[in-house]
C-alpha cells in the first residue's frame, strides 16, 4: 500500500511537471508572437521570470529585432527610390529651365515680330496714302490733257479730233490716241511723259503693298506656331513635373510610415531581467574605458555591499541617446564604455541641449572637459550629475540617478565585463548586460572606489 502510495506521489509530481512545461513558453516560434507583442513586451519586462521564460523573452527579443530591421530595410529601399528618382527630378528640373529659356527666347522673337508687324502696317499705311496720292495725280494729268485738247480743237475748229481722243477706253489708250496725233504741242507731250511715270510708279507701290502684305502674313503664321508650341512645352512639363511630385510625396509617405512602424516596434523592446541576487557583487574590475580605443582602467572596489546591485532595466536602451548618431562615443564604435553610458544618460534625463556640450575624451578627463564647456562642476554630489574618478589609466564615470540623506543611487556602464573590459564594435545588446545601478551610502561609494575628482552638472 505504501508503494502504491509512493509511486502515485511519483507519478503526480512527474504529471505537474508535465503541465508546467507544457504550461510555460519555452518555444514560441516568432509567429506565435504577431499580434501579441504587448503581451510578451509586459511579460519580459517583469522581474523574477524563470530561466525559460528568459530564454522565451530573448527569441522574442530577436523577433522584434528581425522586425525592425525589416521595417528599416523597407524604409532603406525606399530611400533609394527616392534617391533615384531625385536624379529624375534634377533631370526634369534642366528640362524645365530649357523650357523657360526657350519661353524667354519666343517671347524675345514675338515682341520682335510684334513691333515687325507694326512697322510693316505703317508701311502699308503710307503706300496706301501714296497709292491715293497717285490716282488723284493721274486724274489731273488727265484732266489737264482732255483740257489742252479742247484748246486745241476751239483752235482748229473741229470736234473729231476731241472725239478721237475721248474714245478711247483705257488711260493708256488715251495716252496712244494722243500720241498718235501729230498736232500736240511739246507741253502736252511733257505731260504725258509725266503721266506714264506715275502709273509706272504706281504699278511698282502696288506690287511692294502686295509683296509686304504677304510677308506680314508669313510672319503671322510663324508667330501662331510658336505661340502653339510654347503653350504645348509648357503643358507637358507641368504634367511631367506633377506625376513625378506626387510620386515622390507617395514614396515619402511610404518611408515614413516604415520609419513609423520601425521605431513603434522598438518602442516594444523589453529588457530582458536576468535572474537577480542579493548578494551584491563586484563591480571593480576594468570598468574605466578609453574612449580612445582602449577599455583598460581598474576602478575597483566593491560597489554592492549588502545593498545590492541590479543591471539598468529601467534605461530605454533602444533611444537615439544610446546608438548612433546621437551618441558621440557609439559613433566611435566605443559603445559599452562608461563614457558611453554617461553621454546617454545625461542626455536621456537632462535634455538633447547636452549634445554638444558634453565630454567625449578618455574618463578622467571629463570633469576638465565639462569645465571648458562651460558645464557646472564641484565636488559636492547631486541628483542627475556625472561623479568622475580619475583612478587606473583612463579613469571612470558614472551617472548620479539620486542623492539624498547621504545615500547616492548611481548607474554605469562597463561593469563585470569579461577580459578587463568591453572593447571596440561592441553591440548594443552585449553592452546593456555589463550596466549596473547600485544604491550605497556616499561614504562607502568614496571607501570603495576613491574620492573622485568631482562631479558634473546640469
Amino acid at each position: 500500500m505504501k508503494k502504491i502510495k509512493k509511486l502515485s506521489f511519483v507519478l503526480l509530481s512527474v504529471a505537474i511537471l508535465i503541465m508546467i512545461n507544457i504550461l510555460l513558453p519555452t518555444d514560441v516560434n516568432a509567429s506565435e508572437f504577431e499580434g501579441k507583442e504587448a503581451y510578451w513586451t509586459d511579460l519580459c519586462s517583469q522581474y523574477g521570470i524563470d530561466a525559460n521564460t528568459r530564454e522565451t523573452c530573448y527569441r522574442y527579443q530577436d523577433y522584434l529585432k528581425d522586425k525592425k530591421n525589416e521595417k528599416l530595410s523597407e524604409s532603406a529601399n525606399t530611400q533609394k527610390e527616392i534617391d533615384a528618382m531625385q536624379g529624375d527630378l534634377s533631370k526634369l528640373g534642366d528640362l524645365a529651365y530649357n523650357y523657360e529659356q526657350q519661353v524667354v527666347d519666343i517671347d524675345n522673337e514675338i515682341s520682335s515680330l510684334s513691333a515687325t508687324l507694326t512697322e510693316s502696317e505703317a508701311n502699308i499705311k503710307i503706300i496706301e496714302e501714296k497709292i491715293i496720292e497717285q490716282d488723284g495725280k493721274v486724274d489731273t494729268r488727265k484732266e489737264k490733257i482732255k483740257e489742252r485738247m479742247r484748246e486745241l480743237q476751239v483752235t482748229i475748229n473741229t470736234n473729231e479730233y476731241i472725239d478721237f481722243i475721248m474714245g478711247a477706253d483705257s488711260l493708256v489708250e488715251f495716252i496712244q490716241r494722243s500720241e498718235s496725233i501729230e498736232t500736240i504741242t511739246e507741253y502736252d507731250n511733257k505731260q504725258i511723259d509725266l503721266l506714264n511715270k506715275e502709273i509706272e510708279n504706281l504699278a511698282t507701290d502696288k506690287k511692294d503693298l502686295e509683296r509686304v502684305k504677304e510677308t506680314i502674313k508669313a510672319q503671322k503664321a510663324v508667330l501662331d506656331q510658336k505661340r502653339e508650341d510654347l503653350v504645348v512645352m509648357k503643358e507637358e512639363s507641368q504634367k511631367v513635373l506633377a506625376a513625378l511630385e506626387t510620386r515622390q510625396n507617395e514614396l515619402i509617405a511610404q518611408k515614413g510610415g516604415s520609419d513609423s512602424a520601425a521605431n513603434q516596434v522598438a518602442s516594444l523592446m523589453p529588457s530582458v531581467k536576468p535572474l537577480v541576487t542579493d548578494d551584491g557583487g563586484n563591480t571593480g574590475g576594468n570598468t574605466g574605458g578609453n574612449t580612445g580605443g582602449n577599455t583598460g582602467g581598474n576602478t575597483g572596489g566593491n560597489t554592492g555591499g549588502n545593498n545590492g546591485g541590479s543591471l539598468n532595466w529601467g534605461r530605454n536602451f533602444y533611444s537615439k541617446y544610446y546608438s548612433s548618431p546621437y551618441n558621440k562615443i557609439s559613433v566611435v564604435n566605443l559603445t559599452g564604455q562608461c563614457t558611453w553610458y554617461c553621454f546617454g544618460r545625461a542626455s536621456e534625463v537632462n535634455g538633447d541641449h547636452l549634445y554638444n556640450l558634453l565630454p567625449t575624451g578618455n574618463a578622467a578627463d571629463w570633469y576638465s572637459q565639462a569645465a571648458g564647456r562651460g558645464l557646472s562642476v564641484g565636488q559636492s554630489p547631486r541628483t542627475n550629475a556625472i561623479i568622475v574618478w580619475g583612478n587606473g589609466q583612463y579613469g571612470h564615470v558614472a551617472f548620479v540617478e539620486s542623492y539624498g540623506n547621504g545615500m547616492i543611487t548611481i548607474s554605469e556602464g562597463n561593469v563585470n565585463a569579461p577580459n578587463g573590459g568591453l572593447g571596440y564594435g561592441t553591440s548594443l545588446a552585449t553592452a546593456i548586460q555589463y550596466t549596473q545601478t547600485a544604491t550605497l551610502s556616499y561614504s562607502s561609494l568614496v571607501s570603495q572606489r576613491g574620492t573622485p575628482i568631482g562631479f558634473i552638472y546640469f
